[in-house]
């Protein structure tokens, strides 16, 4: 187990990298002097992020976006006081940490060295394997929501994993007995999940908050009003007009491309638009024939936030 801390030293390109050569499992191939390759280390491992940043926070330092592969691979876990129920004594929430960073230190490795021992006993590896993976696939099934996309389901494999193995311990008498190490890898699971923001495609969230930032920044400025007529515009992406109490931001298919979406595929944007409730669909196509000053009339994209519409726009 690896846990990566203070991911906010490194440079956000970098990080993104490693997020999937630690995954991966290999690093990079390498020249000799001589001019051969040279072998390459390889590894099999779980690692966490316990940075005070997420992946997608320190990438955006940069410039970057977090793609849904990369986050699947480098799992954060938010942490806060509020979750330390319970004090065991101590007067505030640091002395408990402090605590336990001190018995880590004091202790780290001896339970896992004690349990590859047992682990790899003749004939205890093979009928525990056999099990593991009935049990894994199982646990997995009960974490994992109906309909949740596969990297949420790859993210709870992991965490299932963590729990069987310290339950498995628990059993072999290395764990204390009343350890809920299944619990424990639940709750941590159900953390990410609701710190993540749902079941879906990590892309179809980003792509949701991409839109409506855009318009949050720019609803009023870059998007010509059609009820006042309003004929300055600077940097002009499309036009707004009042439709029963609802504000339609109707957008030039270039801009919309360009700017609104910019770094995600349009066809997956506008599919995930569509099922959020987001976009007007008209002749069962994504654009809508608009009738627009200037212009003639030609098709658009009509975007409908949902705070207006009364949609929740879950997807």
């Amino acid at each position: 187990m690896l846990i990566l801390d203070e991911v906010g030293q490194v440079n956000g390109k970098v990080l993104a990298e490693c997020a999937y050569m630690l995954a991966n499992g290999q690093g990079k191939g390498r020249s000799s002097r001589e001019g051969n390759l040279r072998k390459s280390h390889s590894w099999r491992l779980l690692f966490l992020s316990s940075g005070e940043l997420g992946l997608a926070d320190k990438l955006a330092e940069n410039g970057l976006k977090s793609r849904g592969g990369q986050e699947v691979r480098f799992v954060g876990l938010p942490v806060d006081t509020s979750m330390l129920t319970e004090l065991h004594g101590f007067p505030h929430a640091g002395a408990v940490v402090n605590r336990l960073k001190e018995l880590t230190t004091l202790h780290y490795g001896h339970a896992g060295r004690v349990f590859l021992h047992k682990l790899t006993e003749p004939n205890t590896m093979t009928t525990v394997l056999s099990e593991l993976q009935l049990a894994l696939a199982n646990t997995v099934s009960c974490l994992v929501p109906a309909g949740a996309d596969g990297q949420v389901r790859r993210v709870a494999q992991r965490f299932a994993l963590c729990g069987l193995a310290g339950g498995l311990a628990a059993q072999m008498e290395i764990l204390p007995p009343d350890f809920d190490a299944p619990g424990c890898a639940e709750r941590c699971f159900q953390d990410w999940l609701a710190a993540r923001g749902g079941i879906g495609a990590s892309e179809d969230t980003a792509i949701l908050a991409a839109v409506r930032l855009f318009i949050e920044q720019h609803g009023a400025s870059r998007f010509q009003d059609l009820d006042t007529q309003m004929s300055t515009c600077v940097n002009h992406v499309g036009f707004r007009r009042n439709v029963r109490g609802v504000t339609e931001y109707i957008v030039l298919p270039e801009s919309f491309r360009a700017e609104i979406i910019k770094g995600f595929s349009p066809r997956r944007a506008a599919a995930v638009l569509r099922n959020a409730g987001w976009l007007h669909l008209s002749d069962d196509k994504n654009t809508t024939k608009r009738e627009l000053p200037g212009m003639g009339r030609v098709r658009a994209y009509v975007l409908v936030l949902p705070d207006e519409s009364g949609n929740d726009g879950s997807s």
